[in-house]
């Protein structure tokens, strides 16, 4: 797969050199400070825009929808730099790139507004400081701090092998610093000590019946023979992470297809402990740090190259592991792999851009077929939520949603993933209808209208033409729900009597809606024990993966509440014991 390699190498991310370049200036350009508004990760990034005496002066991000965390080293970062090198010419922050990019545009925006030329503004930052050239030698070099490979770090380095984890962002964690920081839990002695029943047989039971939602998935997944290896070693895991200072809270009783769940406080702070418990071990961490490329010798991996902003480093082991997240980042990559779920609302880790597969691929690992995207729900499309965050509240639950055949096509009120994975299936747009019986609501599709994304009628029959919706089936549509409604039955669908809410007067308005997506589900093919398999399904001597670099066995194409934390930890863990007896 070429392509996919040019599309992730056209994306790495190389990083700044932040010594001043000669000032540029305009003479066109007013001074003043300039409000602007544009799009990172999300709509509505805005800055205020300050020049003096024909300079950028200042750069402040005033407000934005980008994601928690993940994103604030470039708010924090890329102004310094624009203002030191006087200059829109300047390198994407480390793992933040669509933030980095919508803060240079917000720039060249307001520059143009002054009266300003960019082109006056696109002296390249000085790039002539030279990089250190550094080799080093390590028994275990993991690319990737997140949950995966923070465990195999930890493991790997406390039965006594000398690791060095390299992370392109600038603060480890990945994923797991957005996630809500549950584990779930089989066979545990945290559940035992809490009365409550974490059988292997329920969670293989109730992981069946997952991995039948939808019924043109794929039926090579997920790898049931996996999964169990896995779930064997949960308790132990749990029981792991408590002793590496992990704090467990609650644990909550399995319910439907809910397994037994064990909370912490989140991600974070998970992350957090992971992180000490590396340090304490003697594992080397260097953050904004991006691995480029492996280094291989007679066919074997042999360590990795990666690039700080001072140093150029060869990094030689006999075992490289790639814990480098998915590629849910990285648009180009989503659209080649996985084009059902192009304008979806993305809540991935921003590092998530796919580099660790296009490694692997560039020394004969292979990409899993049919990938999938994680998926938690629906939510209203992007260009909504930049014109207004509040739309994030509207309950859609609780309302029809139709394509543009004017027809539902599910149950609203579905488990899991059902309806993300129903709607990106469909050939044409989504939409919900709300009708204007409530006014908080109404104040809010209002600053929609203007987003491309909201639609809005006196009628049903206008408002599907508007919204280019069949409208003799959308007028059905309507009529029949409200019918069931009054009813209290859903005949069609079977959704739930109390989320059957008639609809009233209008105007009516259309809100397209689309998948929410926390992650993907691909990576590189592995064995049970992480090598990375080539194309005749042998391993890759000296290569690993895992975490989202390699789950697409775990699911087919909907999520298990809580695999992601407690399978990769898990992984990780078993991995870096394993490492540990080859090097014996």
């Amino acid at each position: 797969m070429k392509k996919l390699i040019q599309i992730v190498l056209a994306g790495m991310l190389f990083f700044s050199m932040t010594a001043c370049s000669q000032p540029a200036s305009s003479t066109g350009l007013k001074d003043g400070t300039y409000t602007v508004v544009t799009k990172g990760m999300d709509e509505g990034l805005t800055l205020d825009v300050t020049f003096a005496e024909g300079k950028i002066a200042e750069v402040k991000v005033v407000s934005h929808n980008e994601t928690a965390g993940v994103s604030d080293p470039a708010i924090e970062r890329m102004p310094e730099m624009i203002v030191t090198n006087n200059s829109v010419n300047v390198d994407a922050v480390a793992g933040a790139t669509m933030t980095s990019n919508g803060i240079l545009d917000g720039v060249k925006k307001a520059i143009e507004e002054a009266g300003g030329k960019v082109e006056d503004f696109n002296t390249a930052a000085d790039q002539t400081a030279k990089q250190e050239e550094v080799t080093m030698e390590a028994d275990v070099v993991i690319a990737g701090a997140g949950l995966a490979g923070l465990t195999t770090a930890v493991s790997a380095a406390e039965n006594g092998l000398d690791v060095i984890v390299v992370e392109k962002m600038p603060r480890v964690g990945g994923s797991l610093a957005l996630a809500m920081g549950s584990f779930f839990s089989v066979n545990s002695e945290i559940a035992k000590a809490a009365g409550v029943e974490d059988s292997k047989e329920h969670m293989m039971d109730i992981w069946h019946q997952i991995a039948e939602y939808g019924p043109d998935a794929p039926d090579q997944y997920p790898n049931f023979d996996r999964i169990s290896y896995i779930l064997d070693e949960t308790g132990p895991q749990l029981s792991w992470l408590q002793d590496h200072g992990v704090q467990f809270n609650n644990v909550i009783p399995s319910v439907g297809t809910h397994p037994v769940m064990i909370t912490t406080d989140n991600g974070a702070a998970v992350a957090e402990k992971l992180e000490a418990a590396a340090k304490a071990a003697g594992v080397q961490i260097l953050t904004d740090t991006p691995a480029l490329e492996l280094i291989t010798e007679e066919g074997k991996v042999v360590g990795l190259k990666a690039a700080s902003t001072t140093q150029n480093l060869t990094i030689k082991a006999p075992s490289v592991v790639l814990a480098t997240g998915g590629f849910g980042n990285n648009l180009e990559l989503m659209d080649e792999l996985i084009p059902q779920f192009n304008g979806s609302h993305l809540q991935t880790a921003v590092g998530n851009v796919g580099d660790g597969l296009a490694m692997a691929e560039a020394v004969g690992g292979v990409v899993y077929d049919h990938c999938w995207a994680l998926v938690t729900g629906i939510t209203v499309s992007p260009a909504f939520l930049g014109a207004a965050a509040e739309a994030a509240t509207i309950n859609l639950a609780n309302k029809a949603m139709v394509d543009q055949t004017g027809k539902r096509y599910v149950s609203e009120v579905s488990d899991l993933s059902v309806v993300p994975n129903a709607l990106a299936k469909r050939e044409s747009k989504s939409f919900v209808l709300c009708d204007s019986s409530d006014p908080e609501t109404v104040k809010i599709l209002e600053q929609g209208l203007t987003s491309g994304a909201v639609f809005k009628a006196d009628t049903i029959e206008e408002l599907a033409k508007a919204a280019e919706i069949d409208a003799v089936a959308l007028q059905e549509t309507f009529d029949r729900y409200n019918a069931s409604a009054a009813a209290g039955v859903d005949e069609e669908f079977e959704k739930p009597a109390d989320s059957l809410i008639a609809y009233g007067e209008g105007p009516y308005y259309a809100v397209q809606c689309v998948a929410d997506i926390i992650g993907t589900y691909g990576g590189v093919k592995t064995d049970f024990d992480s090598h990375v398999l080539d194309k005749d399904g042998n391993p890759i001597e000296g290569l690993y993966a895992l975490g989202e670099m390699s789950n697409r066995e775990y699911y087919n194409e909907a999520y298990m509440a809580c695999a992601s934390l407690t399978m990769y930890s898990t992984v990780g863990r078993l991995l870096g014991q394993n490492l540990a007896t080859q090097a014996k």
